[in-house]
C-alpha cells in the first residue's frame, strides 16, 4: 500500500494541504483498496510518524465526498465513532452534503460530540431539504433547521434566504414575505434572490408581476445576469408569450449578456409549442422554420446544441 503510506507522511508533513488531499483521491479511485483498508494504513502511518492529529480521516471523509461516494464517507465517520476520534466540523459538514438523511443523524452525533453546528451546517441541511422538496414533509423541516439556527443564535444568511425562497414555487405570498423579512435583517437581496422570485411568480402564471419586479431590478440598478434573464424568458416561453421572450433576447444583447444553450432552447421550445397551435397559420405565412432558424443562430454564435435542442425540433 504504497500510495497509502505516501499519503500518511505526507499529511504529517503538510496537513491541510490540496497534494495530501488529491492523493487520498487517487488512492480511493483506484479501486485497489477498500475504505476500510485506506482507513486502517492511514492509522498505521500516524503512530508509525508519531502523528497526534487525526486530520487524515477527515480528509479522507472530503475525498469520498468530492468522489461521490457517499457510502465510503460514512463508513470512514462510523470509524472514526469507533475509535473514539471526533470529526472536524468541516468533515461533519462534507458528510451532511451528499445525504440529507444520513446528514440529519450526523447532524445530531456532532451536538452529541459537543461540536457546534455552524452556519454552514445548516445551510446545507436546509439545501438538502429544499432540494427533494418533492418528498412531503421536506419543506417543513427546512424551515425547521432555519428556526433552529436562529434559537441557537445563527444568523440566517442570504444564502439561507435563497434557498428558502426558491423552494417556495407554490406560495408567492411566503417567498416574498421571506424577502421581506431577509431586507429587514439588513440582509441585502442578491442576483440569487431576485431569480428565485421571477422564477416562484413565473411558476404561478404572474408575468406582469414578473415583469415588473425585474424592471424594478433594472432601475436599482442591479445587472440582471444570464440566469435571471433565462428565468424570466423561461416563464414568458411557458405562458405563451414569445414575443416578449424574443423581445428579452435582445434586451440581453444591448446588455451585452450573452445568451447560452439554455436561452435558445428555452425559445425554440416556445415556438415548437406555439407551432402545434398554430401550424396552419405558420404554414400560411411561410414562419415554420423559426425554430431552425434559431438553431442556425445559435451554431453561428458558437453554442454547441444540446440533446433538449434537438428534440424540441423533433
Amino acid at each position: 500500500m504504497v500510495l497509502i503510506s505516501e499519503a500518511g507522511a505526507l499529511l504529517w508533513r503538510q496537513p491541510l494541504t490540496h497534494p495530501t488531499l488529491q492523493l487520498l483521491k487517487e488512492t480511493n479511485n483506484n479501486g485497489a483498496y477498500s475504505i476500510r483498508e485506506v482507513f486502517n494504513e492511514l492509522g498505521v502511518a500516524r503512530d508509525v510518524l508519531g502523528g497526534k492529529s487525526y486530520v487524515f480521516y477527515d480528509l479522507l471523509i472530503r475525498a469520498s465526498c468530492e468522489l461521490k461516494r457517499a457510502d465510503d464517507a460514512f463508513e470512514c465517520f462510523d470509524m472514526m465513532k469507533g475509535k473514539g476520534v471526533i470529526p472536524c466540523v468541516h468533515a461533519c459538514n462534507d458528510i451532511v452534503r451528499r445525504k440529507v438523511e444520513e446528514g440529519k443523524g450526523v447532524f445530531w452525533f456532532m451536538e452529541s460530540l459537543g461540536i457546534k453546528p455552524i452556519v454552514v451546517t445548516y445551510n446545507t441541511i436546509i439545501h438538502g431539504y429544499c432540494s427533494r422538496g418533492s418528498v412531503e414533509g421536506d419543506l417543513e423541516m427546512a424551515f425547521s433547521y432555519r428556526d433552529e439556527m436562529v434559537t441557537e443564535g445563527i444568523r440566517p444568511t442570504v444564502s439561507t434566504y435563497n434557498t428558502l425562497i426558491h423552494a417556495l414555487c407554490s406560495s408567492i405570498k411566503k417567498a416574498f414575505s421571506l424577502h421581506d423579512e431577509m431586507m429587514s435583517k439588513g440582509i441585502q437581496p442578491t442576483h440569487v434572490t431576485y431569480t428565485s422570485l421571477i422564477y416562484v411568480l413565473s411558476k404561478r402564471d404572474r408575468m406582469k408581476q414578473a415583469g415588473d419586479l425585474f424592471e424594478k431590478i433594472v432601475h436599482k440598478g442591479i445587472f440582471p445576469d444570464l440566469i435571471m434573464f433565462n428565468a424570466l424568458t423561461d416563464g414568458h416561453s411557458a405562458n405563451g408569450n414569445m414575443d416578449r421572450a424574443f423581445a428579452l433576447l435582445k434586451e440581453m444583447e444591448q446588455m451585452k449578456v450573452v445568451p447560452d444553450e439554455v436561452t435558445y432552447n428555452i425559445l425554440m421550445q416556445g415556438r415548437c409549442r406555439e407551432g402545434k397551435v398554430e401550424e396552419a397559420r405558420l404554414c400560411k405565412n411561410q414562419e415554420g422554420d423559426h425554430a431552425e432558424q434559431l438553431l442556425k443562430e445559435m451554431v453561428s454564435k458558437g453554442i454547441a446544441p444540446d440533446d433538449s435542442t434537438y428534440l424540441s425540433l423533433i
